[in-house]
């Protein structure tokens, strides 16, 4: 029995319905559900940093040197999340009506990550227990500007980015 090719507009319309359903206009739950997930599990890892700083801190005295590493290490983690959720948010597909916000909070996010990396190295200069105190100011000293103001209807669908607005 002879094998039947499909035909040429059969194969154009099969493709045409592949690519209209990737990198198109973004559905507006999906993109609110990518920035609510994004959004919980930096609040929740900023929740789990401060609990490890607090708990390395109680232990410093005895021994600085775990102090040290353990900063150190929940700093990588809390970075890495960071990064990770930047990545996240900025491969948003976004809906027409958070087009603008997505195109603004893009830029934001370049500027977080390179606030990240400036971070990440201060806190790998961290030598010793004495580069610990100091480690706040360099922290606080590098800034990062968001001009992308959260939509109203982004933050009814994603609870956890006002929140998390609001801890910064």
């Amino acid at each position: 029995m002879p094998r039947r090719r499909p035909s040429l507009p059969l194969i154009a319309v099969v493709l045409g319905g592949v690519l209209a359903g990737c990198g198109g206009d973004g559905d507006a739950d999906a993109y609110a559900k990518t920035y609510q997930a994004a959004c919980q599990t930096l609040t929740d890892e900023v929740a789990a940093y401060q609990r490890s700083v607090t708990d390395i801190a109680g232990g410093a005295t005895k021994d600085p040197s775990a102090a040290v590493k353990g900063y150190k290490d929940a700093s990588v983690k809390l970075f890495d999340a960071f990064l990770a959720q930047i990545d996240a948010m900025s491969d948003a597909d976004a809906p027409d009506e958070f087009r603008d916000f997505q195109g603004q909070i893009e830029k934001d996010l370049k500027a977080a990550r390179q606030g990240i990396e400036e971070a990440r190295t201060a806190v790998a200069g961290v030598g010793g227990a004495k580069d610990l105190r100091s480690i706040g100011t360099k922290l606080n000293g590098i800034k990062v500007e968001t001009k992308a103001d959260l939509p109203d209807e982004l933050a009814e669908k994603a609870p956890a980015c006002k929140v998390l607005g609001r801890s910064s």
